[in-house]
């Protein structure tokens, strides 16, 4: 599956901005989504144990959030939500690169949200990608502040300090 998901971030990367691709993009996530393999992310010991799968998900959602117009974001709120949710899981994990890609990925729906907030000066609609975004992030709010502050000052942020 992760040979697929990394052609498929590649596929979204080259097409995903033509809104003619949306609903591929769209029916893309909702497959990879409900793969009974990305349904088990859903502690940090499961996250360690299937890290290439994470990273290559988080590429492909990274790459769905960059490329993808505003159409195919708001059709896939609540996928995105949901990803969003795993990627705060994961960071959690003991396996660096697990722990550092769903980082990456938070970062990256952070940085398209503010992006998306900063370029339009008026009030967002609901149906506009800055809008969706920011909502997911306010619904997730709790269990990412708590998944972060565990990822940064728990007992698996102390595996990721090098010893002196």
């Amino acid at each position: 599956m992760t040979l697929l998901t990394f052609s498929a971030a590649n596929m979204i990367e080259e097409f995903g901005h033509k809104e003619e691709y949306s609903v591929v993009c769209v029916r893309t996530i909702e497959t990879f989504s409900s793969a009974a393999s990305l349904s088990n992310l859903n502690s940090s010991y499961t996250c360690d144990q299937e890290p290439d799968l994470i990273e290559a998900y988080a590429n492909f959602t990274s790459a769905f959030i960059r490329c993808c117009p505003k159409e195919a974001i708001v059709a896939s709120r609540s996928l995105l939500e949901l990803s969003f949710q795993k990627a705060a899981i994961c960071s959690t994990a003991m396996h660096q690169g697990a722990a550092l890609v769903a980082i990456s990925y938070m970062s990256c729906f952070f940085d398209a949200s503010l992006t998306d907030v900063l370029e339009s000066p008026e009030c967002p609609s609901d149906e506009s990608r800055g809008a969706v975004l920011v909502q997911i992030l306010a619904r997730c709010g709790e269990g990412l502040m708590f998944n972060v502050f565990y990822a940064l000052l728990g007992v698996s942020a102390l595996s990721r300090v090098g010893r002196f």
